[in-house]
């Protein structure tokens, strides 16, 4: 179920086009269409697509009869709901986009209504970008960018020029001709071409860290931060080798020395390894590797890779040990955490100890490294959360950017296991 956005001016014709089209390519139903537009464009909706003053048929009920639905099957606005967006707090219209207060308004609207209805998880949104002043549909296009999810789609609509030329066409029809050819602009003649605009959705990558329900230019800035943050981060290429005992990081191409035992080594692929999962950086608490059977698995195979190697150097069934196993076979897994069931209490055991120790071989790395040895630490690593949270709830995390960060050396079947082949 769709909900259609569109931005229109003068010529509404490319609603009933794009509503054709989405009905003829089955992305259907259309449950809602929502029109943005002007004082002057409203006016012309009503009278040329809605039939405001005149006795006939109007275009949108020939159009719901031509595709077999509904005149109500599809919610528009009403004719006294259908105004131009607001021009001032006195309830007047928008007249035209002529300025660069009118443009702000027509942004700003344009910009809350996308919010909005990307807001519900169960709307699936469709934009139409083919109506309007040019900067009508710059700012729609703007607005899926920050607002856009996977499901929502941004379209344009085109038609062939005797078409488009033609003022009685609205979709195809038996019913209007060709003038050139006094033939009908049917649908075994004419075709309207429905194209998907690929956009780039910042939502999923910025989600998680901000505030959402800010206004479009917050939003904005606060991304724009993000973009220059990670632009002018140090590490450009950061390469865990989980097999090389002796030089297993890689940073800006160069090879590291650097002595990770392998519960270290460890720690350090799993965040790493988290923060590529979920395309952005993310912290970890002990109890979240405790509880989250996908992480404790997750840090065994880093483990086990990490001390025994792969299965090119280690026989199969060690390589193989499952979940459960690990908790009776690997010293670590057992010494890890200890949980009292009766209790319901999870105490630390060697996890603090060892990601402080991988802290400080970090600090190493870093002042050793030539591009790296004039930046904050926290450019690396940081600690989440204040010393006074309980150890097993506070959080830490691996602070370079994902798309600069890859884990080598480990076994085909559980790079694949682990989304990493």
């Amino acid at each position: 179920m769709y909900t259609l956005i569109a931005t229109i001016g003068t010529s509404p014709a490319v609603l009933t086009e794009a509503v054709y089209a989405l009905h003829e390519q089955g992305l259907w139903p259309v449950e809602e269409v929502i029109i943005i537009t002007t004082k002057t464009g409203a006016a012309k909706t009503r009278e040329l697509l809605f039939g405001e003053g005149s006795d006939t048929e109007s275009q949108w009920s020939r159009l719901c009869r031509a595709l077999g639905i509904g005149v109500h099957d599809i919610r528009v606005p009403g004719m006294r709901e259908l105004r131009g967006i607001p021009a001032g707090e006195g309830g007047s219209e928008l007249e035209d986009v002529r300025n660069t207060a009118d443009d702000a308004r027509m942004a700003a609207f344009i910009q809350n209504t996308v919010r909005k209805i990307t807001a519900d998880p169960d709307r699936a949104l469709i934009a139409l970008l083919s109506g309007g002043r040019k900067t009508m549909s710059s700012h729609l296009m703007a607005a899926m960018q920050l607002f856009g999810r996977r499901q929502d789609r941004l379209i344009h609509i085109l038609v062939p020029p005797e078409a488009e030329t033609n003022r009685e066409f609205f979709f195809p029809s038996e019913a209007v001709l060709n003038p050139a050819t006094g033939l009908p602009l049917s649908k075994d003649r004419i075709s309207i071409d429905l194209i998907d605009i690929p956009y780039l959705r910042l939502r999923p990558w910025l989600e998680g860290e901000m505030d959402y329900t800010q206004n479009f230019a917050q939003l904005l800035e606060a991304a724009d931060q993000k973009l220059r943050a990670q632009e002018a981060h140090p590490v450009r290429s950061f390469v865990i080798d989980i097999g090389n005992k002796t030089e297993p990081l890689r940073i800006n191409g160069i090879s590291t020395p650097a002595t990770l035992p392998p519960r270290q080594l460890a720690l350090l692929c799993l965040f790493i390894w988290r923060n590529i999962r979920s395309g952005a950086v993310t912290g970890t608490s002990l109890r979240e590797i405790v509880e989250d059977e996908s992480l404790f698995e997750a840090l065994h195979i880093f483990y086990r890779t990490a001390k025994h190697g792969s299965s090119d150097q280690t026989d199969e069934e060690a390589r193989t040990i499952n979940l459960a196993e690990a908790r009776d076979q690997d010293d670590w897994a057992h010494d890890l955490y200890w949980y009292d069931e009766k209790q319901r209490k999870l105490e630390k055991r060697s996890f603090p100890k060892e990601r402080s120790e991988l802290w400080k071989k970090l600090r190493q790395v870093q002042q050793a490294h030539p591009d790296l040895n004039t930046w904050p630490e926290n450019h690396f690593f940081q600690d989440t959360d204040p010393p006074r949270k309980a150890a097993v709830d506070r959080r830490y995390l691996i602070s370079i950017p994902p798309q600069a960060c890859r884990i080598t050396g480990l076994h085909p079947d559980d790079a694949r296991e682990l989304g990493l082949d």
